[in-house]
């Protein structure tokens, strides 16, 4: 019996190290920092999709660590790979941010969903949990997705805890304009969260959610974000 509970002690601990030292990889490798003349985009797109065509984005959220890689599944693998595997394509734990096959990768849908954990280690899509304080959600609004092609500037409308439904296949927003109307309603709404009021939202504005668990596994943090302005690279270069 001491033997057996060793073991599972130690298995614990070994299991407990690894959620902590779980981050997502050396993705900040990635990152080009220097200014050189035509060298706007900040992300070294042709090394990173070298290593894994999947990765097709990058977000950035400000005043968190969120910075990572974005990835979707395009080969065979289950659509939840990235939950699990990080940028790379290896195990790990704290997987990927990702978004699942009702998504186009361009960012053009009424809504698109991004998954991340909530890493305890503070990585991945913890910092979404820094927005349930109500000075931080006011002093911070933005959200930033860089593509090849182009930056995708979001504003932050509202953080608010929901159940773990999946948000496209509930709300049906790709078939029908009045359910997405009641998603806009529920985002503005925010029950139990916070919200800028001041936002209004129509039938042609691009939602992008980010979504993490909660410490209730049937519930999940939600970051609600409209497209606020989008600009290709060649535009950014010539101002």
């Amino acid at each position: 019996m001491l033997v057996v509970c060793f073991l599972i002690f130690t298995g614990s601990g070994l299991f407990f190290c690894m959620i902590l030292l779980s981050d997502g990889g050396d993705s900040e490798q990635f990152r080009m920092e220097s200014k050189e003349a035509g060298m706007e985009n900040p992300i070294d797109f042709e090394k990173l999709q070298k290593i894994n065509p999947d990765i097709y984005a990058w977000i950035q959220v400000p005043g968190t660590r969120i910075d990572y890689p974005v990835a979707s599944v395009t080969g065979t693998e289950d659509e939840d790979y990235y939950l699990n595997h990080n940028f790379r394509k290896n195990y790990e734990f704290a997987g990927t941010i990702y978004s699942r096959n009702e998504n186009a990768r361009d960012f053009s849908d009424p809504v698109t969903v991004l998954y991340g954990h909530n890493m305890i280690n503070g990585s991945m899509f913890a910092g979404i949990n820094k927005f349930a304080d109500g000075k931080f959600f006011e002093n911070h609004d933005t959200v930033y997705i860089f593509t090849p092609e182009q930056l995708l500037t979001y504003r932050i409308i509202s953080y608010y805890e929901s159940d773990n439904k999946n948000i496209l296949k509930h709300y049906g927003v790709f078939q029908n304009k009045d359910l997405l109307k009641d998603y806009h309603r529920v985002i503005k709404q925010a029950e139990n969260g916070y919200a800028r009021k001041e936002i209004s939202l129509g039938a042609d504005d691009r939602i992008l959610t980010l979504s993490t668990c909660s410490s209730i596994s049937t519930r999940r943090r939600l970051l609600q974000t409209v497209l606020e302005e989008s600009r290709m690279w060649e535009d950014t270069a010539e101002k």
